[in-house]
């Protein structure tokens, strides 16, 4: 008689050739599957089988093949049960380093290094180049290719070139 404990991933109801069982997943991925029991007593246990339960299936052998003998929960035995980790999402990238790495774009394309023509079998390049030139649309305040001037209240446009002091 061997023994399996583990925490319950989730729980499924299933059937085969109409008799009804549940399927359950481990942590570890392990699927068993609870049937009926002797007399329905495995059935009277359903109740105790919900995700993030702990519970001690103990196994039984019956020509060649593994089944539920019986579970029991044992929620002092191990710790409780927490949720999966999750993986931490991704900083975005500061201000500085993004301006670099557009620099760094720029000056590739006008090198012809990064050119959709020069690389014809490369799509990336295309799109490497298209967002460049978005991302520099939108800095530089064009949207029908031609610049406007940042708005800003508080500054003076009345000034003409020779009234500048240098």
């Amino acid at each position: 008689m061997a023994e399996i404990i583990g925490i319950i991933r989730s729980v499924e109801d299933d059937s085969y050739n109409g008799k009804d069982f549940k399927k359950v997943t481990l942590i570890n991925g392990k699927v068993l599957k609870v049937k009926y029991g002797k007399g329905g007593a495995l059935k009277k246990k359903w109740g105790m089988l919900e995700a993030g339960k702990a519970i001690k299936f103990t196994m039984g052998e019956f020509n060649g093949s593994e089944y539920v003998e019986d579970i029991e929960t044992i929620e002092g035995a191990l710790p409780k049960a927490t949720k999966e980790p999750v993986a931490p999402t991704p900083q975005p990238p500061a201000p500085q380093e993004l301006g670099m790495w557009r620099k760094e774009q720029g000056e590739l394309y006008r090198m012809w290094k990064i050119h959709p023509e020069t690389m014809p079998k490369k799509p990336w390049a295309k799109v490497l180049v298209d967002d460049y030139f978005a991302q520099m649309f939108s800095v530089l305040n064009i949207s029908d290719g031609t610049p406007k001037p940042p708005t800003n209240p508080e500054r003076d446009d009345d000034l003409e070139p020779e009234d500048i002091p240098f």
